[in-house]
């Protein structure tokens, strides 16, 4: 396991909190990482890697490109879920603004630091880039 996931593992969780009303409502708290350099996106090249990991997309094209500043259409976007395949848990993967990453857990299920690990490497291979923790800024 990598010290980048265990620290972004120590910053996500799955909660259930009630609200003013008494209503309870399931909340996904992300972790979130940046590519230390600039990604390279490749989709297959990704998808690939998770498999390769026990891990399946599911969604039809979740790759896209921004146009940035330039509207030069390439800046790497990536917004899809993928399912792990030895307990069926998902996990939404969302990249943008080029280099941010934010993991969300889903389905009352938090994935453990290895799992995490799994999802970097396979973020990493397939963006052909290093991940760092970067903690998102929150209020007490």
């Amino acid at each position: 396991m990598t010290d980048t996931a265990e620290s972004a593992h120590d910053e996500w969780d799955y909660q259930h909190v009630e609200n003013q009303f008494g209503n309870t409502s399931a909340v996904s708290i992300p972790c979130q990482l940046r590519f230390t350099d600039e990604p390279d996106q490749d989709t297959d090249r990704f998808h690939a890697a998770l498999e390769d990991r026990g891990y399946s997309p599911l969604d039809h094209e979740p790759d896209r490109t921004m146009g940035g500043r330039r509207g030069d259409g390439s800046t790497p976007y990536y917004d899809g879920e993928v399912c792990s395949q030895e307990h069926y848990n998902r996990l939404k993967i969302l990249v943008f603004r080029g280099a941010v990453v934010r993991l969300y857990p889903h389905d009352d299920y938090v994935p453990t630091a290895d799992e995490l690990t799994a999802v970097i490497d396979a973020l990493e291979v397939g963006f052909d880039a290093t991940l760092e923790h970067d903690p998102i800024e929150r209020d007490a």
